[in-house]
């Protein structure tokens, strides 16, 4: 479900994450079972080639829009950690 993971506890998958604030009094967590996201395609994959016949060189960019909504509150749990 997710790329970075760096194990599992109790069978959640634990990824590090940066949005945690030094100093801050309070950490944030939450936990998301499988089924519990949506993704929805707004476009599907395009690419786009152009060529500089001058220096001989191609560009091609690919780009894919989509939006993840929670589909499922039940399955979601927020964890809030105070230090």
């Amino acid at each position: 479900m997710v790329t970075g993971t760096i194990g599992s506890i109790a069978g959640c998958q634990v990824v590090v994450s940066k949005r945690i604030v030094a100093g801050a009094t309070t950490v944030e967590n939450f936990i998301v079972k499988s089924n519990a996201l949506t993704l929805y395609l707004k476009r599907d994959t395009a690419v786009e080639a152009d060529r500089d016949i001058l220096t001989k060189t191609s560009v091609i960019t690919v780009d894919k829009h989509f939006v993840a909504v929670l589909s499922d509150a039940s399955k979601v749990v927020k964890a809030t950690f105070l230090k």
